[in-house]
């Protein structure tokens, strides 16, 4: 994406700045099939991340998405828990960057723009601040423990942790594969390949899954 809609920079900078903005793509890997991108846009000292979400049906591997509202990885879920104050409602230390427009474009996909953060991005974090990470979010989900209403919003997912989980059922032909331990990353931690530990892990599954 070379430009944006010159109407959604006029909404997110001003009138005045449509012709000023200089678009730069971010370096990230989409692992989500429903994120199609994600630039910076710049006027001036003023900077916001454009983030596009589209549906792409044909995308490969394990984070395809879906237009069913209620399926664990719907692609418009992202923009409306935005669109719907859902995020600004967190407590504790997490929020979400700021969502200054959302956008319907006209190949319909939707253009979240967002705060530019700045700081240390997670893959420098020491595992101390991922403790300070996983408290913020046990801190925010821990309301609704506590009393607070659960969201009734149609599009949010319901069982997603055990429907992401079924589609990986086939990952486990991979512990009769030789090849696959081999690997060197994978050898270096497993010299010794726990397959039988593994494979009660998965058949306990479902036990995890009703305590969580």
């Amino acid at each position: 994406m070379d430009e944006v809609p010159a109407g959604e920079v006029e909404e997110v900078f001003g009138t005045a700045a449509a012709g000023d903005v200089v678009v730069e793509p971010m370096a990230h890997a989409a692992v989500a099939s429903a994120t199609a991108g994600m630039w910076r846009a710049r006027v001036g000292e003023r900077s916001a991340v454009v983030k596009v979400l589209a549906h792409r049906p044909d995308a490969q591997g394990n984070w395809r998405s879906s237009e069913a509202e209620d399926h664990w990885y719907y692609w418009r879920r992202e923009a409306l828990a935005y669109e719907s104050g859902l995020l600004d409602s967190l407590s504790g230390g997490l929020r979400p960057p700021e969502c200054y427009l959302v956008a319907e474009r006209d190949d319909g996909s939707v253009a979240l723009w967002l705060e530019d953060l700045a700081g240390a991005p997670g893959t420098t974090w020491p595992v101390e601040r991922y403790g300070v990470a996983a408290r913020h979010l046990g801190q925010a989900q821990g309301e609704l423990v506590a009393g607070r209403p659960l969201p009734t919003q149609p599009w949010l997912s319901r069982g997603w942790l055990r429907d992401y989980l079924a589609q990986r059922d086939r990952d486990t032909e991979l512990l009769d594969d030789p090849a696959a331990w081999r690997h060197p990353l994978v050898a270096a931690w497993f010299p010794d390949p726990p397959v039988d530990e593994l494979l009660a892990l998965r058949q306990a599954q479902a036990r995890y899954l009703d305590l969580l």
